[in-house]
């Protein structure tokens, strides 16, 4: 710990705390950027005799740069900001007995230079004062540490989501059961949105040990053995989880436990390809369960598998205060019932645990009775939504082969699944309760909140959650998604209040505004990205990593692209140097989610004005100021591309950070992609164009180029030809659109496909189409208010090419900057008629239908 600053001795460390030898109040700071505690502040008493109040952060900046500093406050406090090397010294004049928040937008300047690079620092101050009236008033102090399990394998690293036998079969369970089941996930959509693990609880065993010591399946149910059952399993992209005992027998008394025999028991588990153990505590001799259990952790670690280990102790000896360095997940309650008592009684136990829920290691409140038939759609909506924010593991306990329509909606809610899968890993919590109604409440990456107003009364009740009890300042403005009704509330200020059925819930996430714009923009977030990156850039960190790409990629077939710059043929396809190696990049360091929104498409088939439809469908209402985002910014900087802006330069951004949903674009063919877009079930929007006006718009882009290098204009037979051979940039044209084609027929719930053509003739009702493809269908109230035809007319490409960033203003794409102008010509449909000679039209219109033969996609 450094010793307070009390005069102008400059700061030296990362963090600076003071002592608090005058003051009571203690002062946590959450800087949303990095999830971690960045200060703390309080009182200190100078040498002078002067008590001052305050913190200090030191806030990194790139290499030649100076910086200068604006924003706002949302308290009335003066601030100084002094500078002392790369660090600011916050001093609070004022401190007030609740929660304040502030927030400053540092601009850095290149020195010398024309680039400029933002980044947005938000603080949370949260002054804890005494809890008083059925309200918690201390911050989120889990929010503020280093947020990491001691038993840190990879495992764990949002809590685990599957099904478990128990609560619906008890023993009654066999080997076609389990089988039917990963089907029934696989084919209702489950495993797309997480569920995957597949676990067999008690009763799987014989009740004896074979002549070598080792658990035996049970012959009359698991003929086929429990290794044969896990390739079954696999085979199907799941995982299996299976189910022993911390004593000489299961809670059953049909098998034998596995005290004594942990490094033999967990071998076998291995070797049959177990990817979850739920380890039980009946029928124990009495001796410490911490012991007995870290026995099987040691075991598990040392059988040469990654097994998720979670601890069902019951929570009798409050493992949550041991468990984290032995498990990944460890029960802090009794066994659930389908009753609301029963699962009431199990939040409010689990709660009181939330401090130590964290990556890598979580409370569980048990398995899910969702779709059981013993609480009503209301309640089962209620236990859903409070597990998801208590970042309990979502294990569906129901038959999921005969599942019904309401219990899939609940459990299908990905805006639901995302809180619990966030990756800041807070456990949310009971902020406000009395009479009934209960405010939950926990933070999210990217400054978001998540908030559940829960009725346990016998009533319909009026909730309010106001700012102060959830970290916010009275005048911070929020957009409210309602998660269940899937719609927005533009512009809350200070308090959100609903109405509330009898043992129903409302679940939100609060995203804050800033100055008008998106607070937690995709734009915004990554530029910070890239600054924190720069120092690493320079000093070569994954310089090696993109020298080595580009002398594997130089030495690949090329030829003339037709923009003056030759394309490589790679996987197939054709691309320029950077955005081979750009997918190259990404195909190793990208990591989707369930909840990204990836635009697809081949250059020149309408990508700039997809990427504007899908940034406005997915943030409108999420802006203060009359102007809107995109008529200063260009859409490419808010849906970047992964291979031209993202992984390039010798940047490879941790994106891990970033706030859901997190845009992203590309135009890399489907076989090509990275395989987390695939495996994670994120959605995918492709937009492709009628091929004789995508040839005809990317002559002219290419073209564009070639003027712009002083080379002389490719004619129209020499393209058309390239064109017809299939070297085009990520081309050729009709394998990229037939692979994403097939895709979407396989997984149309994930990949939407778009035409063009059909986009033109009537946007409205395909913007009608997105908005529900994305989850965020537009209201009966906003159509009426006019948002669609609001953003249909801002995004339409006549209004974006008109505006003055996109007729004089840059992007960075790739190893060029490109002037902004370049991505809008024409953009009508049917302008090939004024170039294509009819033999050319016919021999392309002859070719896509050889091509497409059989698909069922017609030009």
């Amino acid at each position: 710990m450094l010793e307070p600053n009390t005069g102008n001795t400059e700061i030296t460390g990362e963090v600076h705390t003071p002592t608090f030898p005058m003051h009571p109040c203690r002062m946590k700071v959450f800087d949303v950027w990095s999830e971690e505690c960045r200060g703390a502040g309080g009182s200190v008493q100078a040498s002078n005799g002067v008590t001052r109040r305050g913190v200090y952060l030191k806030i990194g900046s790139a290499r030649g740069t100076v910086a200068r500093v604006s924003g706002f406050h949302s308290s009335p406090f003066p601030l100084s900001l002094p500078l002392r090397t790369n660090t600011y010294r916050f001093w609070i004049n004022t401190i007030y007995n609740r929660v304040c928040g502030f927030g400053w937008e540092m601009r850095m300047s290149r020195v010398g230079g024309e680039a400029t690079m933002t980044s947005l620092l938000l603080l949370l101050l949260l002054l804890p004062t005494a809890a008083t009236g059925g309200r918690v008033t201390k911050g989120w102090e889990s929010a503020v540490e280093t947020r990491r399990s001691v038993l840190d394998n990879g495992l764990g690293t949002t809590p685990p989501m599957g099904w478990n036998s128990w609560n619906h079969f008890h023993c009654d369970i066999n080997e076609q059961l389990i089988g039917e089941t990963a089907d029934a996930l696989v084919s209702t959509g489950l495993a797309e949105l997480g569920y995957q693990y597949v676990n067999i609880d008690d009763c799987w065993g014989e009740n004896y040990r074979d002549s070598q010591g080792n658990l035996v399946a049970k012959q009359s149910t698991f003929p086929s053995g429990i290794n044969s059952l896990a390739d079954y399993v696999h085979g199907k992209g799941l995982k299996l989880g299976i189910y022993s005992d911390a004593g000489t027998q299961t809670c059953s008394k049909t098998m034998p436990g596995s005290l004594g025999y942990e490094d033999q028991d967990a071998q076998t588990f291995a070797s049959w390809g177990v990817d979850y153990l739920k380890y039980d505590n009946c029928n124990n001799p009495g001796t410490s369960p911490r012991a007995r259990y870290s026995k099987m952790s040691s075991a598990l670690q040392n059988s040469g598998r990654d097994i998720f280990f979670s601890l069902c102790e019951w929570g009798v000896d409050d493992p949550a205060t041991w468990a984290s360095s032995i498990g990944h997940s460890w029960r802090t309650t009794g066994d659930i019932f389908d009753s609301w008592d029963s699962m009431t009684s199990r939040a409010d136990e689990n709660d009181k645990w939330a401090s130590y829920a964290k990556p890598g290691g979580w409370n569980d409140p048990d398995m899910l009775e969702v779709g059981n038939g013993g609480m009503t759609t209301e309640e089962y909506r209620s236990h859903f939504s409070i597990w998801a924010l208590a970042k309990a593991p979502l294990l569906i306990g129901c038959d999921v082969r005969s599942i019904s329509e309401d219990a899939l909606e609940i459990l299908s809610n990905s805006e639901v699944i995302a809180v619990n899968q966030d990756s800041l890993g807070v456990q949310g919590k009971k902020v406000v309760w009395g009479g009934g109604s209960e405010v939950w409440a926990g933070p999210l990456s990217g400054g978001t909140v998540a908030v559940v107003l829960w009725n346990r009364g016998s009533s319909p009740a009026t909730i309010t959650v106001e700012w102060s009890d959830i970290g916010l300042s009275s005048s911070t403005v929020v957009n409210a998604r309602d998660l269940w009704a899937h719609s927005d509330t533009a512009s809350v200020q200070g308090e959100l209040t609903a109405t509330v059925d009898s043992h129903a819930c409302k679940m939100y996430v609060l995203t804050p505004h800033l100055s008008g714009l998106i607070t937690f923009s995709m734009a915004d977030a990554y530029r910070s990205q890239l600054e924190e990156e720069e120092e690493e850039k320079e000093e070569g960190v994954h310089h090696r990593t993109y020298q080595h790409y580009t002398q594997l990629v130089s030495a690949l077939p090329s030829v003339d692209s037709g923009n003056g710059k030759p394309i490589y043929c790679y996987d197939g396809w054709y691309g320029l140097l950077s955005g081979i190696i750009g997918t190259i990049v990404a195909q190793k360091y990208f990591k989707a989610r369930p909840t990204d929104v990836l635009v697809a498409t081949i250059p020149k088939s309408g990508t700039t004005w997809m990427k504007a439809l899908v940034f406005s469908t997915i943030n409108r209402g999420s802006c203060v100021d009359s102007r809107h985002v995109l008529e200063s910014y260009n859409p490419h900087e808010y849906v970047p591309f992964l291979e031209h802006q993202i992984y390039t330069n010798n940047r490879v951004p941790d994106l891990s950070k970033l706030p859901p949903p997190r845009l992203f674009a590309t135009h890399i063919p489907f076989q090509s992609l990275p395989a987390s877009v695939t495996e994670s079930g994120c959605r995918v929007v492709y937009v492709c164009r009628n091929p004789k006006d995508n040839f005809i718009s990317l002559w002219h882009f290419n073209n564009r180029f070639r003027t712009k290098a002083n080379l002389e204009p490719w004619t129209l037979e020499k393209a058309f030809d390239n064109f017809c051979k299939g070297i085009s940039l990520f081309g050729p044209y009709w394998e990229h659109v037939l692979s994403y084609w097939k895709a979407h027929l396989e997984r149309p719930k994930k990949i939407l496909f778009v035409k063009y053509e059909e986009l033109q003739q009537d946007t409205v009702a395909q913007l009608k189409r997105l908005a529900e493809f994305l989850g965020r269908p537009f209201s009966e109230d906003e159509e009426k208010e006019g948002v669609i035809d609001g953003i249909v007319r801002l995004c339409a490409m006549e209004s974006l090419s008109n505006l003055e960033v996109n007729r004089s203003g840059t992007t960075e794409m790739g190893y060029w900057m490109l002037d902004n102008s370049i991505f809008f010509r024409r953009g009508v449909v049917g302008d090939w008629l004024n170039h294509l000679t009819p033999e050319m039209a016919d021999r392309l219109q002859k070719m896509t239908e050889e091509k497409f033969a059989g698909s069922g996609l017609m030009f």
